[in-house]
């Protein structure tokens, strides 16, 4: 009875059906109690593919295809940047097993684990193995060049703190920095209130490579000035918060009235 039951789970079909209820049970909780904010347009369609290519991996695991090993690996790259993002939600994940939630946490973990296995240590064939590694050292290449674009915005930013200037190069980067926690969320914390609308990874990388150093230190409603001082035509409210449970705090704080 219970071999043909695990006959069952670990099967194509079995694993194909774990993984999209994982995916519709994970994409529900941040929803209602956000651990991750509003994808930015890029990584939303990157979080996509990445979904989309762990719920059908298994029926795929013996295609000889560059392009396969590849998206398996900025996939896994994907769901590592998850992992590490929850930071110390990760500690919570084990006792919290207990009550349910400690599944949803330990969702990215279990679909970086199953790319990593099937694709790089029991990945038959070189060819997919290859673009497997390609995947992943482009996802860190890239990560890295958040990393120099930060620290160059950061610096821009503490010139034009020091000189006074209204004259300001902006740029993607900069307009992310000035916009960190009130539009752009950037770290995990599960005391911070309602949380910024806006999960851009660029910045949070850029903040990991840089020590997560802040080059603005100024309250909120300073910062939400300098915002519409810098660039008057972006919106610095939007219509949905970062999630269900904390959508009348975000509407309904006295930020925007000032």
């Amino acid at each position: 009875m219970f071999k043909k039951i695990f006959s069952v789970i670990i099967s194509k079909k079995g694993i194909v059906t774990i993984n999209l209820v994982l995916v519709v049970l994970g994409l529900f909780f941040n929803r209602l109690s956000q651990g991750f904010c509003n994808p930015s347009f890029w990584s939303s369609i990157l979080i996509g593919i990445s979904l989309i290519f762990v719920i059908i991996s298994p029926l795929v695991r013996d295609v000889k295809s560059h392009l396969v090993g590849f998206i398996a690996g900025v996939s896994f790259s994907s769901f590592l940047y998850c992992v590490i993002f929850l930071g110390h939600i990760n500690l919570y994940a084990l006792p919290l097993i207990l009550v349910g939630i400690g599944i949803v946490i330990l969702i990215p973990h279990f679909f970086a684990f199953q790319l990593i296995q099937r694709f790089f240590f029991k990945a038959k064939n070189k060819i997919v193995k290859k673009y497997f590694v390609i995947g992943v050292v482009s996802c860190f290449c890239v990560s890295i060049l958040a990393g120099i674009s930060y620290n160059n915005a950061a610096n821009k930013i503490k010139k034009l703190q020091e000189s006074n200037s209204l004259v300001f190069d902006t740029n993607f980067m900069t307009e992310k920095i000035v916009g960190m926690h009130f539009i752009y969320h950037t770290e995990i914390c599960e005391y911070d209130g309602w949380r910024p609308p806006i999960h851009e990874p660029m910045l949070v990388l850029g903040l990991w490579w840089n020590s997560m150093a802040d080059p603005l230190e100024i309250s909120l409603e300073e910062r939400l000035d300098l915002y519409r001082l810098i660039f008057p035509d972006n919106p610095v409210k939007f219509k949905c918060s970062c999630a269900i449970e904390e959508s009348r705090r975000y509407h309904n704080d006295e930020l925007w009235n000032k």
